[in-house]
């Protein structure tokens, strides 16, 4: 898995707005309703935030947003 680490690299909008989402605890499903996007969208934005914010899961993506708090 690639590191990103470049301001470049920061989360794009859309990804944010997934990230958020994800972090409140939606599924792909709910978050692919709410974005009227298909799962595989989803799934392919979170993988995508994942390598930006150099975690291996959702779980991991959600504890890192709760350390920036």
């Amino acid at each position: 898995m690639k590191v990103l680490n470049k301001a470049s690299d920061k989360l794009s909008e859309t990804e944010t707005e997934v990230y958020a989402l994800l972090c409140k605890g939606l599924s792909n499903e709910e978050i692919a309703t709410i974005r009227n996007v298909s799962i595989n969208t989803i799934k392919t934005q979170l993988k995508s935030i994942f390598i930006k914010l150099n975690v291996k899961n959702r779980t991991a993506a959600v504890s890192k947003h709760n350390l920036k708090k």
